[in-house]
């Protein structure tokens, strides 16, 4: 940051005056002030280098650690780096007292769990008992021979303790996950994980590193403990060898129901391209990769077009995804957090689903800009009105460091995500790794992010308190749906009808004398012979059709205007009996209105006389 050498005198009485109107305008003495987060702050013990290069706070992650209903934070003291030396750092607990207020908690909840290098969390109850766990994967050092190590698994006991399960619950692996992520695969009531590994021995230069380099699944027993599995994933992914890598690495991964059929799919990002050591290329492809579950927890590869050509190239990696349902259409979108190598810059890219579990590029204008890079992004309603908003570490790029602080990009609707991040939380702070979640239990979402520089530390956990919702007014978007039919009946409305966004719009199908609903096609498909049909929360253009056709003439002498049933007339002995006019109308009202029914019909006349 820019310092300011030398004030005039003009310049001291200019801020004198400013400062004065600033801390008149506090919370609660004005009803009409526009501050919409409350900054408050909370300390944390020092981090303290001890011989290890240096250390910084990792990812902060809420969970229920009490079973209390309040969210607690958890976080972890970063160790680590490739000029380090082998070091631990703790697991740190902060509790929440129901209203947005923590207090270091580590030494009742923790004790004394630590790990090296922890940046990937899996938060679930694992083992069924209805309180939260959690699973910590350990990364190591990026030291060439200290990658890796032993994950924990960390179960809640009913004193609100979470106790290291690890040895009698977990595999005995030395890991490296880049990227976990959890979830019912199988559908049998538990939540496995998935751990995206990504190294080998051979990388690491330690003939002895380990011998699990590959990703592999953590199948749970529904007790909490789990088994090593790899049976269920693509040998391209996970081979069976477990000193074997796959033929792709791949850093990230969500389990995601991509394709709304009841089962969680899982979406892997590309690891960034590691040069070997003639300076190749290993990672040389170009798309993430979309696996689809068959619904009993086992993964195939989708075509590649599933996702989209990587914007940021063969070199490029995709470090974080997360989901939401970006556009209101009620499928899963993606959030992409990537890096260039060639660039060495940070992007967030959206993908839209289409609708049938692939996903293409999103129009939006959630860009760099200069020395900016955008990273870690967390999703949520943050101002209520129903649009998922993206709340990001940003990063000033500064001759003397690299600055880390909170962006907030609200949803506009229409896939329009603009920064608010100086209307809603003025005063700029530098704080990373932010969650968002309900702190204070008042329904609406606050912001906590971890208070750090990479130049130095701020030993301090930053809350955004959310005061009240900041209301963009939505331009009025609207589609067209165009209403069609053939002859023989009428759609209404009809023509060219114009629906403003997120709104629901209904038709009513009704056939001349005569006449039946044969079809209704909409955007081009079949939906029945229906009489109407609604289009439910309009975010893009569409188009209906209805197709009639005519009645089968009277041919077999009846007066209530259809056709006689020769059998029924025979066995009634007239076809004004009750028993005849029930059948029918059956014919009329659930046979002749679709292809299949008039199909039998036919035949039944063809044959019955």
């Amino acid at each position: 940051m820019k310092k300011v050498k030398r004030f005039s005198i003009v310049n001291i009485l200019v801020i004198s005056i400013v400062l004065t109107f600033m801390t008149t305008s506090v919370i609660g003495e004005d009803e009409n002030t526009e501050e919409y987060f409350k900054v408050e702050s909370v300390s944390y013990p020092d981090f303290s280098p001890v011989g290890l290069g240096y250390a910084e706070p990792g990812y902060l992650k809420p969970l229920d650690i009490g079973n209390d209903g309040d969210m607690d934070l958890c976080f972890n003291e970063g160790i680590g780096y490739q000029d380090a030396p082998m070091g631990y750092g703790r697991i740190f607990a902060y509790i929440n007292d129901g209203n947005g207020s923590f207090t270091n908690s580590t030494d009742q909840v923790l004790e004394n769990v630590k790990m090296r290098n922890n940046y990937q969390w899996a938060i679930a109850d694992f083992n069924g008992d209805g309180r939260t766990d959690l699973f910590l994967g350990e990364a190591g050092s990026d030291n060439p021979y200290q990658m890796g190590g032993k994950n924990l698994l960390l179960l809640q006991t009913v004193q609100g303790k979470l106790e290291d399960k690890s040895d009698t619950h977990l595999p005995n692996n030395r890991d490296w996950p880049e990227g976990i992520t959890s979830g019912d695969i199988d559908n049998d009531g538990d939540i496995d994980i998935y751990l995206s590994n990504i190294y080998s021995h051979a990388q690491s230069g330690d003939p002895n590193f380990g011998t699990h380099n590959r990703p592999y699944l953590l199948i749970n027993d529904g007790h909490g403990k789990f088994t090593e599995n790899v049976s269920r994933l693509p040998s391209d992914i996970a081979p069976t060898d477990p000193q074997l890598e796959g033929k792709r690495k791949y850093t990230s991964s969500l389990f995601v129901d991509v394709d709304k059929d009841g089962d969680l799919d899982l979406v892997l990002g590309k690891h960034a391209g590691d040069p070997d050591n003639a300076g190749n290329t290993m990672q040389n492809f170009e798309y993430d990769a979309l696996l689809l579950n068959d619904g009993t927890g086992n993964f195939t590869i989708a075509e590649e077009s599933s996702m989209p050509l990587r914007s940021t190239g063969k070199l490029g990696g995709t470090i974080q995804i997360v989901s939401g349902d970006l556009n209101g259409d009620e499928w899963p979108d993606l959030v992409m957090h990537t890096q260039s190598v060639s660039m060495g810059w940070d992007y967030i890219e959206l993908l839209l689903n289409q609708k049938d579990g692939t996903f293409d590029y999103a129009n939006t204008d959630l860009t760099n800009n200069g020395n900016e890079r955008l990273a870690y992004p967390q999703l949520g309603d943050i101002n209520g009105d129903g649009l998922i908003d993206i709340i990001l570490s940003g990063f000033s790029i500064m001759a003397d460091g690299i600055y880390p602080y909170l962006k907030i990009y609200l949803n506009m609707g229409n896939m329009k995500f603009i920064d608010k991040t100086d209307e809603l939380v003025p005063n700029a702070i530098f704080t990373d790794y932010n969650s968002v979640f309900d702190i204070d239990n008042d329904g609406d979402l606050d912001i906590v992010g971890l208070g750090i520089t990479w130049k130095e530390n701020s030993n301090a956990i930053f809350v955004f308190r959310n005061l009240k919702p900041y209301y963009i007014p939505i331009p009025n978007i609207q589609y067209t749906i165009t209403a069609s039919t053939g002859s023989g009946g009428t759609i209404l409305p009809s023509g060219d009808v114009i629906v403003n966004h997120g709104l629901d719009q209904n038709f009513i199908i009704t056939p001349d004398a005569n006449y039946h609903v044969a079809d209704v096609e909409v955007d081009g498909a079949s939906v029945g012979a229906v009489d109407t049909y609604t289009f439910s929360n309009v975010t893009e253009n569409h188009t209906i059709d209805a197709s009639f056709a005519e009645d089968k003439p009277v041919v077999g002498g009846g007066n209530d205007g259809g056709e006689s049933c020769f059998i029924a007339t025979a066995a009634y002995g007239s076809p004004m009996e009750p028993q005849v006019k029930v059948l029918r109308n059956f014919r009329d009202r659930f046979l002749l209105t679709n292809k299949v029914g008039r199909s039998f019909v036919d035949l039944y006349y063809t044959y019955s006389y």
